[in-house]
Formats: C-alpha cells, structure tokens, sequence
C-alpha cells in the first residue's frame, strides 16, 4: 500500500520483520513499538519533503488505519469495543476505542502535540473512535510510548473476534 503526496511518501507491506525506516529516530521507535505490540510484521517507509513531521506522521497513521482496514475485511464478530491503562514510570495513559465506522480522536486534558496527529490520521484511516486521557504524564518519552503501547493493546483487543454476529444493535456497523 503506497500514498505519495506533496508533503511525503508512504509506503507499508507485510515483511517478516518489523522494518520502519521514517526521517525521526524517535518516531521511527513509536511505530516500531506499535507494531510488536500489535503483532504486527510491517515494513514501513516514510519519505518527507517538506520536513514538517505534523504532515508525515498524520498520514503514516492514516495509512497503518486504512491497512489495518483492509486487512481486516469484516468487523463481523469482532469485540468492537476496548479500553486499557498502560504505564510506563511516572507516565501513565488511559485509552479506549469504538470500531465503528465513525471516526474520531479526542484527547482530553492535554493540548494537542505532535504525536498525537499519528492517532487523528489512524482514526479516520481505519474509520474508529478513539479517547485518549492521560492520567499522568511525567516524562515527554515515556508519556508518549505509554500512549503508542496503549493504544496498540487497546486496538488488538477491540479486534479479537468474539461471536459470529455484528457487535451493534443495528446488526451491521
């Protein structure tokens, strides 16, 4: 699966190693840590022409949300929902998550930062809602890989079929 824009390249297939190569260390390590939680084997490359990460890391989730999408064919028996705490130090987060073909990202008690454009992109990708509320945040490293641990936990189990139904009143999301 590829997206090229103006602003970036992104480029993501099945690999049989988790490869993630993007123009930050950091965020390169975000995914990384994304993906082994998620049990995910990708190989993900992020190409920047413009040099403003606001734009490459909102498209890179974008993209690992289409994917996962894609990837998943049917939501028919899934969990839908999720919720989970994670850790990490003096950090700590509380995620949780609708798979309902509504997207959304609400971070509450936090003003938006840089990162968090990874989970407004992944929401509309995959067509999710997701809340973020920090419970402490301590340490900018930590707080944001507890989020990227949370948050691929969080989507894991939502994902875990359940029954052989929709999960939805409606018998269809």
């Amino acid at each position: 699966m590829k997206r090229k824009t103006k602003e970036c390249e992104i480029e993501l297939k099945d690999a049989k190693n988790i490869t993630v190569n993007t123009p930050s260390s950091f965020f390169s390590h975000l995914l990384k840590t994304f993906l082994f939680y998620m049990d995910l084997k990708l190989e993900i490359n992020v190409r920047s022409f413009d040099r403003v990460p606001h734009h490459y890391i909102e498209d890179t989730g974008f993209m690992i949300g289409k994917f996962i999408k894609n990837r998943t064919k049917s939501f028919k028996g899934i969990n839908r929902f999720s919720w989970c705490v994670v850790p990490m130090d003096e950090s700590c987060v509380l995620f949780s998550i609708d798979i309902s073909k509504r997207s959304g990202f609400y971070l509450h008690n936090l003003k938006k930062i840089e990162y968090m454009n990874f989970f407004e992109g992944f929401s509309r990708g995959m067509e999710i809602t997701i809340h973020l509320r920090p419970l402490s945040t301590g340490n900018y490293h930590h707080f944001i890989e507890a989020c990227f641990k949370g948050f691929s936990l969080c989507l894991k189990e939502a994902l875990k079929k359940k029954s052989k139904i929709y999960r939805s009143t409606k018998g269809i999301l």
